[in-house]
């Protein structure tokens, strides 16, 4: 559930990222993620061995470092080039809800399927029960993300149609698809 909110973050940092590779930055961008990869490293460290949380810590850790990186990145950005702050923290804001809220959506069910219906020490319910938690987290992102207005979402849907459209794409390209064969 924590990595969940890493989601938001991690799009945004991309996006950020490619704003730098546009100016012409690429120093910048990499020195940063340098940074948030020893910043995610140390704290990993510090919270599996010496606090002793577990996994949980670690997705602690990935998740405050993807946001301190976002968060420093955007910055940076905003002094480099004065753009409207308002246009990047509006879609964050919404895509921490939406996986703040999926977070919860996959804990709840996981741990209620888990000790209710599946039999979590053998292979098959514990496979069954990871993808019926998938699919709820899934549909609440999505569904969230639709409610929500997140652009990110009709980028996503769009990918989709392309492969759903895959034959009619490479068409269009004038290589054949399909072998003809002779009757020898």
């Amino acid at each position: 559930a924590f990595l969940a909110l890493s989601i938001a973050a991690r799009s945004l940092t991309h996006v950020v990222i490619r704003v730098f590779y546009a100016l012409h930055n690429t120093t910048t961008p990499l020195i940063i993620s340098a940074i948030a990869t020893i910043i995610n490293v140390s704290l990993s460290y510090y919270l599996l061995f010496v606090i002793g949380t577990g996994v949980v810590g670690m997705a602690v850790a990935v998740t405050l470092a993807a946001i301190l990186e976002t968060i420093v990145l955007t910055a940076l950005l905003y002094g480099m080039a004065h753009f409207p702050i308002k246009n990047m923290l509006s879609p964050l804001f919404r895509m921490l809800i939406a996986s703040a809220v999926m977070g919860v959506s996959l804990w709840v069910p996981l741990r209620l399927l888990d000790q209710l219906i599946f039999d979590t020490t053998r292979t098959i319910p514990l496979i069954i029960l990871t993808l019926v938690v998938t699919s709820i987290g899934i549909s609440v992102y999505i569904g969230l993300s639709y409610l929500l207005s997140i652009r990110e979402l009709s980028v996503f849907a769009g990918l989709f149609k392309k492969i759903g459209d895959w034959q009619k794409a490479l068409s269009s390209t004038g290589e054949p698809l399909e072998s003809q064969e002779s009757s020898v």
